[in-house]
């Protein structure tokens, strides 16, 4: 376990999910745990070693990758947690992810440690602006991903952007990204190039970006080839199931349980964001969903 630092106060562990570390001045503040609890119990020993104790954790939102060792976290440092209100009632109630990617109660076999996190208990519910942690940190509101995602940007011009961009190597691992509203994504690119930070740390991939310029528009030209793909899914009425199937093989999602879900879930996000912009139509025929681009 490794602290690389990114300025005078932040710092950075490389990990599947990257965990940001900001010192205060009587502590430190982790921004995401990741979910390796081996790790985070190393990692928050050196900082004790260090006299930098773990005080508090920022979550930028409150998928299991980024939460499953939060809770240890907590109960070892007895550290506060703060996460966006919609974000703190999922860490709080875990259950609710496999939930809504299944659409009722969720079979054994989506409670898996990617899909479902151990309850935590979050003290504060952030919004946009400055951190009640300390004041010079800053909270960007990042919402596209998942319902309420948030940035961290640091007293030090990092921004931990979260899942707000991939890699493009990550972007045709997955085939479609999961995208909670694939429209508000395209809104926070454009809130992170806005942002005052020198520096960008995305929780996954390789390394720190100067530039994320080349990640960004590859998340972009992502989304919006799905768009794309979609409308012309339907030229005539089709069922959304048929949609759905064919998105899901033209971008060669995997065929697993937790892909598949994944993938349904975004699919039904680009959907309401196309109904919504009043590119799409929806009816209900013979107990079935159908519909047509405009």
């Amino acid at each position: 376990m490794e602290l690389t630092r990114l300025g005078e106060r932040t710092f950075v562990v490389e990990s599947p999910v990257k965990i940001g570390v900001i010192e205060l001045e009587g502590g430190s503040l982790l921004v995401d745990t990741g979910k390796n609890e081996d790790l985070v119990r190393k990692l928050t020993r050196s900082l004790e070693e260090r006299g930098k104790g773990v005080t508090h954790v920022i979550v930028t939102h409150s998928h299991a990758d980024h939460t499953g060792a939060l809770a240890f976290a907590k109960r070892r440092c007895s550290c506060s947690v703060g996460a966006s209100p919609m974000e703190a009632a999922v860490v709080e109630n875990p259950l609710l992810e496999p939930t809504c990617l299944w659409g009722g109660s969720p079979p054994k076999a989506l409670l898996s440690p990617f899909v479902l996190s151990k309850p935590c208990q979050v003290d504060l519910r952030l919004q946009e602006g400055k951190s009640p942690f300390d004041e010079g940190i800053e909270i960007l509101e990042l919402s596209g991903h998942s319902f309420q995602m948030i940035g961290v940007l640091s007293p030090d011009g990092v921004l931990f952007t979260a899942d707000a961009f991939f890699p493009e190597e990550l972007i045709r691992k997955h085939g479609i990204l999961y995208q909670a509203s694939p429209r508000k994504s395209l809104l926070a690119l454009e809130k992170v190039r806005g942002s005052k930070a020198r520096l960008f740390v995305p929780s996954h991939g390789q390394g720190r970006l100067e530039d994320p310029e080349p990640w960004m528009e590859a998340t972009k030209d992502h989304i919006e080839s799905v768009f794309c793909a979609l409308l012309e899914a339907t030229s005539s009425w089709t069922t959304l199931e048929g949609v759905e199937r064919e998105l899901l093989d033209r971008f060669e999602v995997s065929e697993t349980l937790e892909a598949l879900c994944l993938a349904r879930s975004s699919l039904r996000g680009y959907v309401s964001d196309l109904l919504e912009e009043g590119k799409l139509q929806m009816e209900v025929r013979g107990k079935e969903v159908l519909l047509r681009r405009a």
